[in-house]
């Protein structure tokens, strides 16, 4: 029951993040740069380092799902891998998402910078396989 349960809460925010592609897709440019609560230099660099960094992961990503087709042949096999495999490409795509929708706050403070870069170097492709490190905050402090 609880697996059920678990299963089905997975595929709705699946559902959640695919819709939110769509809607992404048709944010004003004026909406896509963050206003940062502090005018230092260094909290901007920051900013632009870790919009640069979720970038490349978000295209890192797109080319891991374009060659997963030889990739899920051999994992054919070995059903439990290729199930792993998935839920991997899940997490991560949902931790890309996560980071951002907190991008595009209108308020970004240096702690929630911090918490995106942190969050965007705990998934790595490692051997072309999706690799997610585990992570105890869910979402970035107020």
């Amino acid at each position: 029951m609880l697996v059920e349960i678990i299963e089905e809460s997975i595929r709705i925010f699946w559902k959640f993040v695919r819709a939110d592609d769509d809607a992404c897709s048709v944010v004003p440019k004026y909406r896509r740069g963050s206003n940062l609560q502090s005018h230092d230099p260094a909290h901007s660099q920051l900013l632009q380092e870790v919009q640069t960094s979720l970038q490349k992961k978000k295209k890192k990503l797109a080319e891991l799902l374009r060659s997963e087709s030889g990739i899920m042949r051999k994992l054919l096999k070995y059903p439990e891998e290729s199930s792993n495999y998935r839920v991997l490409y899940f997490f991560s795509r949902v931790d890309l998402k996560l980071v951002s929708r907190v991008l595009n706050m209108s308020k970004l403070t240096t702690d929630q910078l911090i918490w995106c870069s942190n969050k965007i170097n705990k998934v790595q492709s490692i051997n072309g396989k999706v690799h997610v490190e585990p992570s105890f905050l869910l979402f970035p402090c107020s």
